[in-house]
């Protein structure tokens, strides 16, 4: 049984299913939005609906990481993109541009390259030993090649955290914080594929098994992470950079980290490790040419001084200033005239722009940032709606 081809048979659908997932929630917002006597998105039973197939196509994620390598599961994450390209037009009756068009047959194109490398390795397509997934997993933690590169991912982040706290230049800065979600991102994948084949080939076991509870905090907390320096890009840099930049960085940083720990590419071919590199170069270029399409919006401060962990909420700029083209890619730009409103709005506008803002936290990696970056996000609001009710109560 060709093992390879049922994980990324199972990503792929889990990604399609979660760019419908995120479509539903949208439209929930919309109608949230237009009716003035709505009070919170959790009402909408569209909404839930949204949540509910979320859930669905991160489970397919989740176990897709059993059967397939990281390095494979990981680019099948555009699908979300792609998915997204075909849907948003039938939905919320919007242009397609043939630039779009061409960007997701390019994008398919490369994804064909990556599958096709990935099943026709006879070796590479079996998940790990149902008999001892643990064993595995402890035997690849102490291999030499693992701990250079967890030696060198160390040192880069403490690098990097260095850097985002000074006055870079602008392209540093984007390359900094995108390099910095990358990094972590890939500790994420290698973290979701231990617990995923822990849990799937024997449940109960890991339960009791300690290695289960710290994989899934490493996954939790660099996931917590990479939502923070996203977050930070995005509210630096368009979109139409952000994008595909990230997503060239975090599936480098995926293969990379995922080859150095589970070996993938030790019993492919030189062909197919070439028609596999060639797959991922294609799908970067499809990437570009559909961000670079979206419509773009003002760039805004260098350094924000607001991340994940701040006890501030951010204000109504800094929310629109992340696009929710970045999980439509074919939205309306936001309005220049809100970008020069007040940095201290009523209540109810920090409400809305903060829900427009959702979809954006969830739509690069499903499985890292769905779930995670819905909790995130529900405090923030939850928050901010207990300071407004302070306020009016001062006032």
């Amino acid at each position: 049984m060709n093992y390879a081809l049922i994980g990324i048979t199972t990503a792929i659908c889990g990604n399609i299913i979660i760019s419908v997932a995120l479509n539903l929630q949208r439209y929930a917002h919309i109608r949230l939005e237009a009716d003035v006597t709505s009070t919170h998105y959790t009402s909408s039973k569209v909404w839930w609906c949204g949540l509910t197939l979320m859930t669905i196509g991160e489970a397919g994620n989740f176990l897709a990481y059993a059967f397939a390598p990281a390095s494979v599961v990981s680019p099948l994450g555009v699908f979300a993109i792609v998915a997204n390209c075909l849907i948003a037009p039938i939905v919320f009756k919007e242009r397609v541009r043939w630039s779009n068009m061409c960007g997701v047959a390019v994008t398919v194109v490369g994804i064909l390259f990556v599958v096709l490398s990935a099943t026709s390795a006879q070796n590479e397509s079996q998940p790990v030993e149902p008999h001892d997934p643990h064993a595995m997993i402890m035997a690849a933690l102490q291999q030499k090649s693992f701990l250079v590169y967890i030696g060198f991912v160390t040192a880069s982040v403490t690098l990097l955290l260095h850097f985002s706290r000074q006055q870079l230049r602008q392209q540093t800065a984007l390359f900094v914080y995108l390099g910095l979600v990358a990094l972590f991102g890939a500790l994420t994948a290698l973290s979701t594929k231990a617990v995923s084949s822990l849990l799937s080939f024997a449940f109960l076991r890991a339960l009791y098994d300690p290695l289960t509870y710290v994989c899934a905090f490493v996954l939790a907390a660099t996931a917590v992470f990479q939502i923070n320096f996203l977050n930070r890009a995005l509210q630096t840099f368009p979109s139409t950079v952000v994008i595909p930049t990230h997503f060239v960085l975090f599936t480098l940083s995926v293969i990379v980290g995922s080859a150095m720990t589970y070996h993938d590419f030790d019993d492919m071919t030189a062909g197919q490790i070439t028609c596999f590199i060639g797959g991922c170069i294609i799908t970067f270029g499809g990437v570009t040419v559909i961000a670079r399409t979206a419509p773009g919006r003002p760039r805004l401060q260098q350094n924000p001084s607001y991340s994940s962990f701040s006890t501030r909420s951010p204000t109504p700029t800094e929310s629109l200033a992340i696009p929710s083209e970045v999980s439509g890619l074919l939205e309306e730009p936001v309005d220049p005239n809100h970008q020069l409103a007040s940095s201290a709005p009523a209540p109810h506008h920090h409400h809305h722009a903060l829900r427009r803002t959702r979809s954006a936290h969830m739509a690069f990696d499903p499985i890292a940032l769905g779930g995670i970056g819905f909790f995130v996000d529900s405090a923030r609001e939850w928050r901010s709606q207990s300071v407004g009710r302070g306020e009016r109560e001062e006032a």
